[in-house]
């Protein structure tokens, strides 16, 4: 039963994309293997999301969403593998239990039924399935938001692998502020803000602005030039650290100020420390030299060649 669809928008933001009919599909219960393999369908499907009745998949197809980074892989070692592609390396989802088996073709059956066969054998050798059978017609399809479902004619969720994920958009244009994107082989990482992507320039500004290096999304440079392009993020050259008002006890407070340059590695700043006497207060100034401050120098940790 699907949920209230308000509640679900509200809970994911204004980018959410809320589609019901696939969102909360469920999985059948397991009754066994039923229909032939299909018959083989010539058709290219390296570049679509979803197979029909009569497709097939064989060793090194895949099933790419339409505009998301989503693919279902079928692997050398017999695996179907369900990934995300904006990672690295790519985070896997959901995975076939048939890793070093005989897995040669994937089969979405007239029937409804989509299984995996071992083809060097006669009869062919069922694997695995979903167990839709008895739904003529179904078809399987890789969604943007990350699940893997079988819909019947009437587009009702006979199967999932409800790998849905909530923080993967449709369209990175419409990603929260503060998302992180950059082009598989190019070293230009870009923030999210307004629905523009800005390019950070340097590392010291990446971390000065706190951003994490492990939560970029990786996504191709077709996906990255479709979203709309932005201001650069100002350079920082410097990183300002502001105690504010300290307690030190009793009636001893202290404010520290300083900045270090982000190039140089240099801190320089100044102290205040003051007592307060009833309702005066008597005030020491302290003004410290420029001075260089390993321990203060930012870690590089960025990769190498950051545009």
């Amino acid at each position: 039963m699907i949920a209230d669809l308000h509640s679900i928008r509200a809970a994911l933001g204004p980018w959410a994309t809320v589609t019901p009919r696939r969102r909360h599909a469920r999985a059948v219960a397991v009754k066994g293997l039923h229909g032939p393999p299909a018959p083989r369908k010539e058709r290219l499907l390296a570049m679509v999301d979803q197979m029909t009745a009569g497709d097939s998949l064989h060793v090194n197809d895949e099933l790419n969403a339409a505009n998301s980074p989503v693919k279902v892989v079928f692997q050398e070692d017999g695996n179907l593998v369900l990934y995300r592609t904006d990672f690295q390396p790519w985070k896997a989802l959901w995975t076939t239990p048939t890793w070093h088996k005989p897995a040669r073709e994937a089969d979405m059956q007239p029937d409804g039924n989509f299984v995996i066969y071992n083809t060097d054998v006669t009869p062919h050798q069922a694997l695995w399935a979903t167990n839709t059978w008895n739904h003529p017609g179904s078809r399987l399809v890789l969604q943007d938001d990350g699940n893997l479902v079988i819909y019947d004619p009437n587009d009702h969720p006979l199967w999932a692998t409800n790998t849905w994920q909530p923080d993967l958009p449709a369209h990175w244009a419409t990603a929260p502020d503060g998302t992180l994107l950059a082009a598989v082989g190019d070293p230009a990482v870009y923030v999210m803000i307004g629905g523009k992507r800005h390019h950070v320039p340097d590392p010291q500004t990446f971390e000065a602005e706190g951003y994490d290096w492990s939560n970029i999304h990786w996504i191709s440079l077709e996906e990255l030039n479709n979203v709309p392009l932005g201001d650069p993020v100002p350079h920082v050259t410097r990183f300002i650290i502001d105690t504010g008002d300290q307690h030190l006890g009793r009636n001893h407070y202290m404010h520290t100020k300083c900045g270090i340059d982000l190039t140089t590695g240099e801190v320089a700043g100044t102290t205040r420390v003051w007592t307060l006497h009833g309702s005066a207060a008597s005030t020491a100034w302290f003004r410290s030299s420029l001075w260089t401050a390993p321990a203060c120098r930012l870690p590089r940790t960025s990769p190498s060649g950051m545009a």
